[in-house]
């Protein structure tokens, strides 16, 4: 059996998540971390709704030592976009970074949203290479913080 963490578990992956884990509580256990979860789901004896806020850094009590952690955090706010690329990353990764240093050490780290990954993407637009190239090159330095800090 499992424990699985999501960040951003009040959207579309979690809300995945959660309908599969109400099926089969034989998987083990899933906790879901948002800021509205508690509001759009119900607790189950196998899933662990977690209210947390990870811009501020603020919230309940995380669980710790999971198998696996998925990162899905997306903004809501797609105009934050085009600053999250050109700037440093945001404050929800930094704190991520943060909380995994301290309790997902040995845990394996999944990036899963696009819009956590690459930031909103509008197809009506015509993208040069070189600004995808840098998206690309923001999200490699994402995964290196990530790798350095399973080193640790």
């Amino acid at each position: 059996m499992k424990n699985i963490t999501i960040f951003g578990g009040s959207g579309y992956v979690g809300g995945s998540f959660y309908d599969f884990f109400s099926q089969r509580k034989d998987l083990g256990n899933l906790n879901l971390i948002s800021r509205t979860v508690k509001s759009k789901f119900k607790k189950k004896e196998n899933i662990n709704l977690i209210q947390f806020d990870l811009e501020k850094n603020i919230g309940e009590k995380l669980p710790e030592n999971s198998d696996i952690v998925y990162y899905a955090v997306d903004n809501t706010d797609y105009s934050l976009y085009s600053k999250v690329i050109d700037e440093k990353p945001s404050e929800k990764i930094l704190n991520f970074t943060k909380i995994c240093k301290n309790f997902y050490k040995k845990s394996k780290i999944i990036f899963v949203s696009s819009g956590a990954v690459y930031g909103y993407f509008d197809q009506k637009k015509n993208y040069m290479k070189k600004k995808l190239l840098k998206i690309l090159m923001k999200f490699q330095k994402t995964k290196n913080i990530m790798f350095k800090i399973k080193e640790m």
